[in-house]
Order: structure tokens, then sequence, then C-alpha cells
């Protein structure tokens, strides 16, 4: 919705590329998690590489967007596109708690393109949104290996 938001907005060509990648990686992600459930049920682990690898990307492209949303200058989509990367690195810290590596790099990959550019957004305040940015990401950090340390094996 958001890369959705960004095209009407801006009237750019990028978040065409952003919902093209989104939908490509949607696509492969699904396929992926289908064949690690038949694979479980015939008591394997199936390609849970593959299944990282496309959810790392989708956090790549997720976080230029949002950086995208954010150098537009466009105070609405900098403020979706903020709620939309603390919404991902909140659900991210317990969803994937028991992966933490991969964790902090979706939490990276995802904050990091959006931390950029706040800090050179045109838009008025951004820059103090992108210094506290780095505050959040490492507390998230901080709590999500916290409790992966006091969760039994």
């Amino acid at each position: 919705m958001l890369a959705v938001g960004a095209t009407v907005v801006t009237g750019d060509r990028w978040p065409y590329a952003w919902m093209a990648a989104d939908l490509i990686l949607f696509a492969v992600r699904f396929l992926l998690m289908r064949e690690c459930e038949r694979t479980r049920k015939r008591g394997g682990t199936g390609p849970l590489a593959g299944l990282m690898a496309a959810g790392g990307s989708w956090s790549v492209i997720f976080g230029l967007g949002c950086y995208g949303c954010v150098v537009s200058g466009d105070m609405a989509l900098a403020v979706l596109a903020a709620l939309n990367v603390a919404g991902v690195v909140g659900v991210v810290s317990s969803r994937n708690a028991a992966t933490p590596r991969y964790a902090i790099f979706v939490m990276l990959a995802v904050s990091l393109p959006f931390l950029v550019g706040a800090l050179f957004s045109p838009a008025p305040g951004m820059s103090i949104v992108g210094f506290q940015v780095p505050f959040y990401v490492a507390g998230v950090i901080i709590v999500l290996l916290k409790i992966m340390r006091s969760t039994p094996a």
C-alpha cells in the first residue's frame, strides 16, 4: 500500500519498480514456503536458505522503497514510511527471535535506508527522526538478544 501511495503522490516511476519487485518476491516466498511445508511433511527441511534469501531481498527492497518515500519530501509518505519501518522492526524482533542474526539483518536492511533518507530528507524535522532511528533499532536488537538468551533451547 505504501508503494501505491508513493505512486499516487510522487507521480514517479520508481514506485512501480518497487511494486513489481514486491509482487515477484511475494510469489517466490509463497512458493518456497509451500515447498518447505511439503518437505517438512516428509521429514526434511526444504529450501530454507532460499526462503531466507528471498526474505532478505524483500527487506532490502522495502528499505529502499521507504528511502524513496522519505526523500520525496512529502510528509505523509515520510510518516507512513516511518510507521512501516517501525512496524517491520518490531514484528521481526519477535517473529524471527529464533534466528537472531537473520532478524538483525532484516532490521538493518529495512531501517538503514530509511535512516539515510531521513537524514537527507527535505521534509522538515525528518533529520531528527533519522538521528533517533539507530537508538530505536539498537534497543529492539538488545531486547531480541535478551529474549533469545532467556528462552530455553
